[in-house]
């Protein structure tokens, strides 16, 4: 059961047949067509209509979720049922939507837009004038008045006398804990004393050995629930994913130099062993305690040799490993050759038996990956 996408652009495709591979099964093929080109297109509108690194790292978390062996079955049965819309499931991960990539007519235009925005802000206002005022004659002074405000300053005085008394007495009992004559009692800087030899012994350090053994019993047991490569305080198993894009760039090229091709008749091949080069991305997810790796990588070689005294060469290629089917070792290896000539022909025939060797390599390679 395959499906191709149709959108024209090759990330896109790969999205839509990868999801449409996960949801359902033969029974349920245009409906889960319709679920795969929904999810992806709502991704994609999400994404701001680009193929982002966002967009590339939500489709690897769908695809996970769809192959989780506990909730996978549930998450495909309200999928494909139409209790949960695939919109919705898209903007659980991508609640925001991203702003889309604007041509140079469109930038010209919001920059004007902005300009005129920024011109209309900087224009002066001008004041409107205000009317004239008749000046208000000022009223006679009440002698009453005038006693109660010098009787009102009289009491404020008497307060503040009081406070700063309090405030000398309250200073008085803080510098109690300084020592006469000290430096602390003398600067200003220091406000309260020091706390006296005889109470900070009581706070002193102490050896516990017992206590210190148990912390470190229990910090020994909790790293061995921690999944090999990934963060010591995920001893949980959480959620939690590594870029291993360039470890697994070299590492799959140094595993597939050691591939040889099977001697035959009248001639002999080999690999270029330095000439493999991986290309792709590769990253590694905690999920509830197990690793489980996705990956989209694309693998080039170069083989070459001799037939009947004859030089030849060609290529080698794995268009397309990725998590769906390099685990059962069901992709494609492409075999070609330089020449379409008769001593071509033969040697890459020759080459093609080596197919077996390298997919164990890859396999050797798929192994580290779930344990690095």
């Amino acid at each position: 059961m395959s499906f191709e996408g149709n959108t024209g652009d090759a990330t896109r495709d790969k999205a839509q047949s990868v999801l449409f591979k996960h949801i359902g099964n033969a029974s349920t093929r245009p409906r889960s067509i319709e679920l795969a080109i929904r999810i992806e297109a709502r991704l994609f509108d999400q994404c701001g209509k680009r193929t982002s690194e966002l967009y590339k790292k939500t489709y690897r978390t769908l695809v996970t979720r769809l192959k989780d062996e506990k909730k996978g079955f549930d998450l495909n049965r309200r999928l494909l049922t139409g209790e949960l819309a695939p919109e919705k499931w898209v903007l659980d991960l991508v609640p925001e939507k991203q702003p889309e990539l604007v041509t140079l007519e469109q930038q010209k235009k919001l920059q004007q837009q902005q300009q005129k925005k920024e011109n209309d802000v900087a224009k002066p206002n001008v004041a409107t004038p205000l009317p004239a005022v008749a000046p208000v004659k000022p009223k006679p002074q009440n002698i009453n008045n005038t006693n109660s405000t010098s009787t009102d300053n009289n009491n404020n005085s008497n307060s503040n006398s009081n406070s700063e008394n309090n405030g000398d007495e309250s200073k008085t009992e803080l510098d109690l804990s300084k020592k006469e004559g000290s430096k602390t009692a003398e600067s200003k800087y220091y406000f309260f004393g020091s706390t006296p030899k005889e109470l900070s012994a009581k706070y002193a350090p102490k050896k516990v050995d017992g206590a210190t053994q148990n912390v470190q019993q229990q910090a020994v047991a909790a790293n061995a629930n921690v999944a090999k490569g990934h963060s010591k305080w995920n001893t949980a198993g959480t959620y939690e994913e590594r870029d291993l894009t360039k470890w697994a760039h070299d590492r799959l090229a140094e595993v597939l130099a050691g591939v040889t091709v099977p001697p035959f008749a009248d001639g002999e091949l080999s690999f270029d062993a330095k000439k493999w080069k991986v290309t792709g991305e590769c990253h590694t997810a905690l999920v509830r305690g197990k690793v489980r790796a996705t990956f989209e990588l694309v693998v080039n070689g170069v083989w070459s040799g001799s037939y009947n005294g004859k030089a030849v060469k060609g290529k080698v290629s794995i268009p397309n490993l990725d998590e769906t089917d390099g685990f059962d070792g069901d992709y494609e290896i492409k075999i070609s050759a330089s020449k379409s000539d008769d001593a071509h022909h033969v040697c890459k025939r020759a080459v093609r038996k080596a197919e077996k060797a390298i997919k164990e390599h890859v396999a050797l390679f798929l192994k580290e990956l779930i344990q690095s």
